[in-house]
């Protein structure tokens, strides 16, 4: 309530005339009477002025007023600002202002009654008092509807002047004020604030499929840049950005830098057909760019650089329910989600990727740490990453990438890939990725790519394929040894690799590369391999098997039977009078005419024949068995002794062959290829210690534990 004493007035000002009507109730109390009225009534002018309607506009000699209603109405279509006064006499001043300045929306109304004032909009939404003419950011706070303001973003207005006005509001809006864009579309010529970071931290709000931001120039940088100094989230919610009428070649539309917690939500951001698209659509650059951030139910659409870019400290970033299309109408979208680390800065991880789709891009989803930093714990689920052009998923980058993992998510590729893969694994940082999981995905060629591969993985630390489909590609899965020995450990376990889905078979379904240093453990078991048309599993894997004893386990996959049993077996006895004891050596199947094996027996320098002058390989087989044998990069004098090449074996002790290495007492590793011409039974082979050049069975030589045996199906 405000009482004014006989004598004082109550005047006010606006900053138009006669377009604020006033209307002012409350009690006049003369003489011990009360009486409840309207005590003044009219309009404004520019010029403050007397509101009351007593003579001479003030209050009556022994009279007193009780004024508990004061309403302001705007009649016009802008803002208009408004000042109140108490006056004791004569002129207003500023000493006698009632109020600050603030503004009553387009057709909207103030008032204020014994609680207060409230400001209403022209649908009756209250807002906020303030005054839109300050730089300090303490003036208008709460609420702020862009075309209410004095300096008005509007429909009608050119481009330029938008941009002008918005840069106004900003700077006079207080920190953590909402932002509200009506239905409609407003065009803007330029960056917001000239390039640099907003003044404070805002939530943006529009209506969402019907609040429209376009930009009529090529800004070559960044739309719109979040600030990033108050710690405080900036928030985009509801809001649908295009490129008007011009090709972006650089930047993003939303840049949110170093700053915590950015929220993105129910936006879509769209190049408005023809060639006029956006570059890229959400930046996250900094040590702690998008930390704690969240992207989600939002539309992009003809971004010809990365849509949305990750790059820096990123922690607990979550995307989610996006649909991205990476086609243009001049190309293809580079990346849809790039996750990456900066050049001196910490490292990055903790992303979450759930209910996307991001499809048609060159490559759809893609991790690329730089040399000396770590990206890790990346997460997707229930994903489509769908028509890659060069791949569906990337992983790249001379950095460390660990726990990369994928579940229930599709991969294809598109019509037009053709040295691609779904994923690709190609990292320079020497040990390849660690705590790679594929599990339950849809790895389909649907789209009739001819010479591309469902999983490559040319540098890649652990492995693991369970449960996924992998079909139509010309190579199913192309695995091959990272740069570092004993690194690629392979784990692949009830996948379907061949026809499935009403999808054909592979060319080759599981291809394990020579490498180039030794494998890790590799244990490939209960798959479906079969139906594919060049070869079901091709294991080209020679000298460079695992280097630990009992990893090498390929075994029991349809499509290959069992005769593709890959093992390992360490001595754990002296070998005895008996070069021929499974028991001590490595037992094998050829179950099948012209397959091969070949073998690896490796002598670790602690290990010691006695009564011999070097370490040998025994070779057993039945009696009846044609067999031949061949050496493969063994030690320079390793040769084969006692061997009927091509011969039909009479006995099993003619049939019997040592490959030796004469001379040398430990740390030798041996090579050979065992090939069969017609298949009567198992092959025995064990190391044994020999002496001279030639063994018989009836060597009485022991060697200590510790040598072991690797044998592999080549054909």
């Amino acid at each position: 309530m405000i009482t004014l004493q006989a004598g004082y007035s109550l005047q006010g000002s606006a900053g138009t005339g006669a377009d604020i009507t006033y209307t002012v109730s409350g009690d006049s109390v003369s003489s011990g009477t009360d009486t409840f009225e309207v005590l003044g009534q009219g309009q404004l002018g520019t010029t403050a002025a007397a509101m009351l309607s007593a003579g001479g506009g003030v209050v009556p000699a022994s009279t007193i007023y009780l004024i508990s209603d004061i309403h302001l109405a705007n009649t016009t279509n802008s803002g208009i600002n408004i000042t109140l006064y108490v006056v004791p006499s004569g002129s207003a001043a500023a000493t006698n202002q009632l109020t600050g300045t603030f503004t009553i929306p387009a057709n909207g109304w103030a008032n204020y009654t014994n609680s207060g004032w409230l400001v209403f909009n022209s649908s009756g939404q209250e807002e906020s008092i303030g005054s839109s003419t300050t730089s300090t950011g303490t003036g208008l706070n709460g609420w702020l509807d862009i075309t209410q303001q004095v300096t008005p973003v509007l429909t009608t207005n050119s481009a330029a002047t938008n941009l002008a006005n918005i840069n106004t509001i900003l700077a006079g809006a207080k920190e953590g004020s909402i932002i509200w864009f009506p239905a409609g579309t407003y065009l803007f010529s330029g960056a917001w604030n000239s390039g640099g970071a907003l003044p404070s931290s805002f939530t943006f709000m529009g209506s969402y499929g019907e609040s429209y931001v376009g930009m009529t120039a090529n800004v070559a940088g960044n739309w719109i840049t979040a600030n990033t100094s108050t710690g405080n989230p900036t928030a985009f919610i509801g809001m649908n950005f295009f490129s008007s009428g011009v090709q972006q070649t650089a930047g993003f539309v939303l840049e949110f830098g170093n700053s915590l917690q950015p929220i993105v939500q129910n936006c879509e951001f769209s190049g408005n057909g023809g060639t006029h698209q956006m570059f890229g659509a959400i930046g996250m650059h900094g040590t702690n760019s998008g930390n704690g951030g969240i992207i989600e139910n939002c539309n992009f659409g003809q971004c010809n650089g990365n849509t949305i870019e990750l790059a820096g400290g990123q922690g607990s970033t979550v995307i989610a329910n996006c649909l991205g299309v990476g086609t243009t109408v001049s190309g293809t979208g580079a990346v849809g989600v790039s996750v990456t680390t900066t050049s001196g800065t910490a490292n990055g991880g903790g992303v979450v990727l759930a209910n996307n789709d991001f499809i048609g891009y060159t490559n759809n989803f893609s991790l690329s740490p730089v040399a000396s930093t770590t990206l890790a714990s990346v997460y997707a689920i229930n994903c489509f990453f769908d028509q890659g052009v060069s791949n569906s998923i990337q992983l790249t980058g001379a950095g460390t990438i660990n726990h990369f993992r994928l579940v229930g998510c599709w991969m294809t590729g598109a019509a037009t890939m053709t040295s691609g893969s779904a994923i690709s694994i190609s990292t320079t940082s020497g040990g390849g990725p660690y705590g790679v999981e594929i599990d339950s995905c849809y790895i389909l060629n649907l789209n009739g790519s001819t010479t591309s591969t469902g999983i490559t993985a040319t540098d890649v630390g652990d492995i693991s394929i369970t449960s996924c489909e992998i079909s139509n590609w010309t190579t199913g899965v192309s695995i091959t040894a990272a740069n570092t020995a004993g690194a690629t450990k392979v784990n692949m376990v009830g996948n379907v690799v061949g026809p499935s889905n009403n999808t054909s078979g592979n060319g080759t379904g599981i291809l394990l590369n020579a490498g180039s240093v030794a494998y890790g453990a590799i244990h490939i078991t209960a798959n479906q391999l079969s139906g594919n048309t060049t070869a079901n599993l091709t294991n080209s894997i020679t000298t460079n098997a695992p280097v630990l004893p009992a990893e090498m386990i390929i075994f029991d996959n349809a499509g290959t039977g069992k005769d593709n049993y890959v093992a390992r077996n360490t001595a754990t006895q002296s070998v005895g009078t008996t070069v021929m004891t499974a028991v001590t050596g490595l037992t094998f199947p050829i179950v099948q005419t012209g397959q091969a094996y070949a073998f690896q027996a490796n002598i670790p320098a602690a290990v010691t024949a006695t009564a011999s002058t070097g370490f040998g390989v025994a070779i057993a087989v039945p009696a009846g068995s044609t067999l031949s044998y061949a050496a493969a990069g063994g030690a320079a004098n390793s040769k084969f002794n006692n061997v009927y090449n091509t011969a039909t074996a009479t006995s099993a002790s003619q049939a019997n062959g040592f490959l030796t290495t004469s001379g040398f007492t430990g740390n030798v590793v041996l090579n050979g290829v065992i090939g069969s011409a017609s298949a009567t039974g198992n092959v025995s082979v064990m190391v044994n210690a020999v002496s001279g050049s030639v063994s018989t069975a009836a060597n009485t030589a022991t060697i200590q534990l510790g040598a072991y045996i690797s044998a592999w199906k080549v054909t």
